[in-house]
């Protein structure tokens, strides 16, 4: 009886040791599993630190070259108006240039053009019933070219009335040629209260 009590307690001490050796096998297995799946992990997460650290300092240097690029283009645009200031004065010199040129220009034809100029004795002449406007002097030509189709235009004034209005012929005069005019005109009224005696010409015949 007790030696099979101790074959019974000898059994089931060897099932307990089996099972804890097993137990131990799989607990050691399943151990190691964990830890590389740890030390995986652990290179893993090693890993994206790296590129969030990469990343960090790629954004550090994006914002230093934008921070650059700022003050790069706040300079560009002082440059740019200071250039447009300059482009702004330089088209007023070049239209104040212009003007003068346009002015000298038109001094210059104005020298280069024919330009009638009078000296003339005007008078009212009332004999009886005989009226004239007598006119006698002389007309220039001042300017470097002949005045063609030359004429003086005599407009008389009695009044609101105008009883003369006329004009003497006078061609083509040449620059510093004198012309002499001794012209009457007769007309019938009152008497005059002014005239007028105004050259004409053009610069083509």
């Amino acid at each position: 009886m007790k030696a099979g009590i101790k074959l019974v307690l000898a059994v089931v001490s060897v099932i307990l040791l089996i099972s804890l050796a097993a137990n131990a096998h799989l607990y050691f297995f399943t151990n190691s599993n964990l830890q590389k799946q740890i030390t995986e992990f652990q290179s893993q997460v090693g890993n994206l630190q790296n590129q969030i650290n990469s990343l960090q300092n790629e954004t550090s240097t994006l914002q230093t070259e934008n921070s650059n690029l700022g003050s790069q283009i706040a300079n560009l645009t002082d440059q740019n108006s200071n250039i447009q200031q300059q482009l702004n004065s330089s088209q007023s010199i070049i239209n104040t240039l212009q003007t003068e040129n346009t002015n000298l220009q038109n001094q210059l034809n104005q020298k280069n053009n024919p330009n009638l100029v009078t000296s003339l004795g005007i008078g009212d002449i009332r004999n009886d019933l005989n009226y004239h406007l007598f006119i006698s002097g002389t007309v220039y030509n001042t300017g470097n070219n002949p005045a063609y189709n030359s004429k003086l235009v005599v407009t008389a004034y009695s009044g609101i009335i105008i009883p003369i209005n006329n004009y003497i012929q006078l061609g083509m005069i040449r620059p510093g040629t004198p012309v002499h005019v001794s012209v009457s005109f007769a007309y019938e009224g009152a008497a005059l209260s002014n005239w007028t005696v105004t050259p004409e010409w053009t610069n083509s015949p």
